[in-house]
């Protein structure tokens, strides 16, 4: 047979494509502020005041704008031309509320982030020692507006009001959901509690460069508020036996520093009858608290507790009844400074000098 001489078929060059690359996602996200954050108000009054709210974030893409609305209301431009990739801004005067923020890219909306529960309103640095920092047998329940109260928890995160709202290992129930119950319900306002108590620690720990006074420094520059409205000062157990004149030195001290780097007052109250101080000691503290009371202008008239002995003959309210009584007292020494009209409520258009209010750096 003659040979066949097979032909392989033509080589059929294949076609080759270009690929064309796909723009990455943009995106945008928040670092300040957080769920649950709150920014102090300006001005006092119920249910008045306004406040800058603080907006760090980042983003990637090429946005012509940046935009935010709180609380429903309408979109305002806050980077008017973004650049590098993060931003620090703020959206200016919000009302006392507490709602959600909301970005986005201006020129594409589908790029957007939120977080709820940001609120406008007061916020309450707690120093001090145990009671402060809570012994109630029971923890104690806010009830009021949902979304209305927050705490700074021990990682320096603002959470939901809830007890154990002091972030020692010791920390138990506490009056401070209570009067979150007042502030809230009487005051009108949202509120947080920045709280850096510590059981046992005598008035020198608290001065102005020692540990506790300096870790209440790290905290409030943690919550990145705004402001503090006062600092609510239950402290002397520690100091029994200390000469009415050395206490109120260190008092003014303490308060000055509290004005100077909090730009607030600070308001003492005059502690529980505690069974285990001897009366003329007792009566020492609560002088040396009237003391200041009446002659410093760094000091906000605060609770007098020396009519009710402790719980459990070791200092400490532990009951209900007490926690409920003391958070009473607690809001009956904030309501006339800064829940009134005749307080010199309105819009807050201003910091109002001898309030107690004084804006510090987010």
């Amino acid at each position: 047979m003659p040979n066949v001489v097979q032909r392989r078929p033509p080589f059929r060059r294949r076609r080759r494509f270009l690929s064309r690359s796909k723009s990455p996602a943009s995106s945008i996200t928040l670092t300040v502020p957080t769920t649950n954050h709150i920014f102090q108000r300006e001005g006092v009054g119920a249910g008045v005041g306004r406040a800058d709210l603080t907006i760090v974030g980042t983003y990637t893409g090429s946005p012509s704008a940046i935009e935010a609305s709180w609380n429903g209301g309408g979109y305002v431009t806050v980077v008017s031309n973004p650049s590098g990739g993060a931003f620090t801004t703020k959206l200016p005067r919000q009302l006392v509320n507490s709602g959600t923020l909301a970005i986005r890219f201006t020129d594409d909306p589908s790029t957007n982030t939120s977080k709820s529960g940001v609120k406008v309103g007061d916020v309450y640095l707690l120093l001090g020692q145990s009671n402060g920092d809570g012994r109630g047998t029971n923890n104690q329940v806010y009830t009021g507006t949902s979304g209305w109260a927050a705490k700074l928890d021990v990682s320096n995160a603002w959470v939901p009001l809830t007890d154990p709202v002091g972030i020692t290992g010791s920390s138990t129930g506490s009056p401070w959901p209570l009067l979150g119950n007042s502030v809230v319900g009487s005051g009108g306002v949202p509120v947080g509690f920045i709280n850096c108590c510590v059981g046992g620690t005598s008035i020198t720990t608290w001065l102005p460069g020692q540990t506790n006074y300096v870790n209440a420094q790290t905290r409030v520059a943690a919550a990145a508020c705004k402001g503090i409205r006062a600092a609510l000062w239950w402290q002397g157990e520690s100091d029994a036996g200390m000469s009415r004149s050395t206490y109120l030195g260190h008092l003014r001290t303490v308060a000055a520093g509290v004005r100077a780097d909090f730009g607030c007052k600070l308001i003492p109250c005059k502690l529980q009858d505690s069974t285990a101080i001897s009366l003329a000691d007792d009566t020492e503290l609560w002088a040396a608290v009237g003391s200041a009371w009446e002659q410093e202008d760094d000091c906000e008239t605060g609770p007098d507790f020396s009519g009710r002995s402790d719980d459990d003959g070791s200092y400490h309210f532990t009951t209900d009844a007490s926690m409920s009584f003391a958070a009473t007292g607690w809001y009956n020494a904030l309501q006339t400074p800064y829940y009134t009209a005749a307080a010199g409520g309105g819009t807050g258009t201003a910091i109002l000098a001898g309030h107690g209010i004084g804006l510090v750096a987010a």
